[in-house]
This record gives structure tokens, C-alpha cells and sequence, in this order.
């Protein structure tokens, strides 16, 4: 019976020390080549906190993605030491420059048109 309860023992023991789960599975603290091998899993960046994600938002980029832990693995990527890797510039809204008016009203461009009814 004292065997029986040792066996018991010594499985559950072991049990508990072996890691259940994927061991490829992405880490919390993954570290990446560059900012393009980072874009692919945070398009917009990662902050270090929401204040560095916040400051980047207010400097004319996009927010970027706030991981404390990814940042400090790839702090080396932060060019500016503000708390934020790999940021993308936000883009201008667009023109309509190429403005196709129904037919029958009047032009957009030249000089303005007087309609008398």
C-alpha cells in the first residue's frame, strides 16, 4: 500500500512539472529581425505604455499596438528612445482631383458659370 501511495505520488509530481501546451507557440516577449518582420504581426507599431502610444498618436502617427513586453525585446528597433518601435506616419486623406460631373451641370473648375432663368 505504501507503494501504491509513493507511485501515486511521484506521478502527480511529475504530472505538474511537465508543460502541457505548444511549445512553438508565439511568446509574449517575441523578438523580431526588424520593423518589417514586426509589421507583419503589429501593422501600426508597438508602444511600450499607453502614454508612449498616446505621445506617437499626437506626433502624427498611427496608434500603435501597446505590448510592454514586445517592446522591451525590441527596444533596439526604437530610433528615438520615445517608447515606441516601428511607427507608421499617418497618411493625408486624398484629393478628388479627378471629379467627373454628370452631364447637364456645371463645371467645377474655369471661371464661375452664371446661370439666368
Amino acid at each position: 500500500m505504501r507503494v501504491l501511495s509513493l507511485l501515486i505520488a511521484g506521478s502527480v509530481t511529475i504530472a505538474l512539472l511537465v508543460p502541457v501546451g505548444d511549445a512553438s507557440a508565439v511568446s509574449p516577449s517575441q523578438k523580431f529581425r526588424n520593423c518589417a518582420a514586426l509589421a507583419k504581426d503589429y501593422p501600426t507599431g508597438v508602444a511600450r505604455n499607453v502614454r508612449a502610444a498616446n505621445a506617437a498618436l499626437r506626433t502624427g502617427f498611427e496608434r500603435p499596438t501597446v505590448r510592454r513586453k514586445i517592446y522591451q525585446a525590441n527596444m533596439r528597433l526604437d530610433r528615438d528612445k520615445r517608447g515606441a518601435v516601428c511607427l507608421v506616419a499617418v497618411q493625408p486623406p486624398t484629393e478628388v482631383t479627378d471629379f467627373q460631373a454628370r452631364p447637364g451641370t456645371p463645371s467645377l473648375g474655369g471661371s464661375p458659370q452664371i446661370y439666368v432663368t
